[in-house]
């Protein structure tokens, strides 16, 4: 039981980890591109349309790494994907060392992609 807690609070550690990095990854890209987009448009039915539909190709793209990583067999429960346009960032935790640079590989060939961003680490052993 105790084990069991030790793993929920690595898993939550990690989590947290991965989303605070996430965040902070695509903040500045965000922050980039929001500063050369403000100047040059205003908020309008149009722009909400294109944000819109800019989300969802990146939803889309999320799904389609999220999808081939598992025809891999490689177990994307502690993987956070976020796709910001054409580049993928992989985020998160996997079993082991070789898993690691097959999950960019895969990403990498997924249409769309055109840059992966790979911060997995090695999920560490839990002490059952």
């Amino acid at each position: 039981m105790k084990s069991n807690r030790k793993l929920v609070r690595t898993r939550a550690t990690i989590t947290c980890a991965a989303a605070i990095a996430a965040a902070s990854i695509f903040s500045h890209a965000a922050f980039a591109q929001d500063a050369q987009t403000s100047s040059a448009t205003q908020t309008t039915p149009a722009s909400h349309a294109t944000r819109a539909s800019l989300r969802h190709a990146n939803h889309k793209l999320e799904r389609d790494v999220r999808v081939a990583l598992a025809h891999a067999k490689i177990d994307t429960t502690d993987i956070l994907i976020r796709a910001k346009g054409s580049k993928v960032a992989l985020i998160g935790a996997v079993p082991d060392q070789n898993m690691i640079a097959s999950a960019a590989g895969i990403t990498g060939k997924v249409a769309g992609v055109t840059s992966v961003q790979n911060l997995l680490i090695v999920r560490p052993e839990s002490d059952d």
